[in-house]
């Protein structure tokens, strides 16, 4: 995997020197750009392994005591006229940490690859848009990208929740304010499936000027090698627009796995957001969440999470997002690293900056 890494970063070197060229956001129009991401994070555990959070999750900040490249990443799209694309592919840490669930071979084939498909859109009324390839999950409010967050760091339910996806969606709006879209996928954050069934997820939205309000569902069995027992979720995400400066948004889920014991495991998060833009450069975001994973069922430890986040965001140009962020979290376990190897602790506080640069 070290190896395709190597071999993918002179090849974005030579487009980041490149001239951009961008064509105009018009039907069918082909759009070329990217983006770098570069942070450097203090955690005040100093973990002897650089380690800032639980194995496999938050693809932002991952490590500590660095000065490191998240993201680095050359993006080719067009939208569908009737036929379009998206690709997205790059190299840095998030990409280290976005494959937990993958097989070693899939996670060294796509180990570079962050979105990768094609859409059609059908002149059917208002137009039902196909998409099929790897894109991103609708589930949440978050994105693995830095650049569509208001926080530079992932929340919990983010990290515990798909952030990607591999199969087809069908997404149609019946108004202005309406619209549904529906997923059959090959897993829970999976390119290639690890068991013969498929998974199912829905979504329903309204949206209006100053507010949105979108239920997501997922089903489907998750474990590897067993087409029987399933996962489900349901995920509500809410956003308000307060003020001409102040958004606010809310997001809630309860994930449920059928275990073969005739038991089950269940997880619930809530994280509440808010934003503030000082003007047209600054703004200032705060994140406070609660995740619950009583049985262990999605985070590796029987555990109660809290954290608190707070953003600082410039945007002195177009091209550039720079962001100072003070993070706390506290888990009910022993679960962070810390200076001895043989320690873990229950809390950790980080102070992160990081800056997105877009061609």
């Amino acid at each position: 995997m070290r190896t395709r890494a190597l071999i993918a970063l002179p090849v974005l070197a030579a487009c980041f020197s490149a001239t951009p060229v961008r064509a105009d956001a018009t039907a069918g129009s082909i759009q070329i750009g990217g983006f770098v991401d570069l942070y450097a994070a203090y955690n005040r555990n100093r973990p002897a392994d650089h380690i800032n959070f639980l194995p496999g999750a938050n693809t932002l900040g991952s490590r500590a005591g660095e000065l490191a490249v998240d993201f680095a990443a050359v993006e080719i799209q067009r939208d569908p006229a009737p036929v379009g694309f998206h690709l997205i592919v790059g190299a840095g840490d998030e990409l280290t940490v976005l494959h937990p669930g993958e097989s070693a071979a899939s996670r060294d084939t796509f180990r570079n690859v962050y979105q990768a498909s094609l859409s059609y859109l059908v002149p059917v009324g208002r137009g039902l848009r196909i998409e099929a390839g790897i894109y991103p999950s609708h589930i949440g409010f978050e994105s693995a990208l830095a650049r569509d967050t208001w926080s530079y760091t992932g929340s919990w339910a983010a990290n515990f929740s798909p952030y990607y996806q591999t199969g087809v969606k069908a997404a149609y709006a019946w108004s202005d304010r309406w619209s549904a879209e529906l997923h059959v996928v090959n897993g829970w954050q999976l390119i290639r499936d690890d068991n013969g069934g498929k998974s199912v997820g829905t979504r329903v939205a309204w949206t209006s000027p100053r507010a949105s309000v979108a239920v997501n569902g997922w089903v489907g069995p998750e474990l590897p090698g067993d087409d029987r027992h399933l996962r489900t979720l349901i995920d509500l995400v809410a956003t308000v627009k307060a003020g001409d400066r102040l958004d606010l948004a809310l997001e809630s889920y309860a994930g449920r796995q059928e275990l073969p014991a005739a038991t089950a495991q269940r997880w619930t998060a809530l994280d509440l957001y808010a934003r503030y833009r000082l003007d047209r450069t600054w703004a200032a975001a705060l994140r406070l969440e609660r995740f619950d994973d009583p049985d262990a069922g999605i985070s590796g430890a029987p555990q109660r999470l809290h954290g608190v986040t707070v953003t600082l965001e410039a945007r002195p140009h177009p091209a550039a997002i720079l962001r100072l962020e003070a993070r706390y979290d506290r888990s009910t376990m022993p679960v962070f690293s810390a200076a001895d190897p043989g320690i873990r602790r229950r809390d950790q506080l980080l102070f992160i900056a990081g800056s997105i640069f877009t061609f």
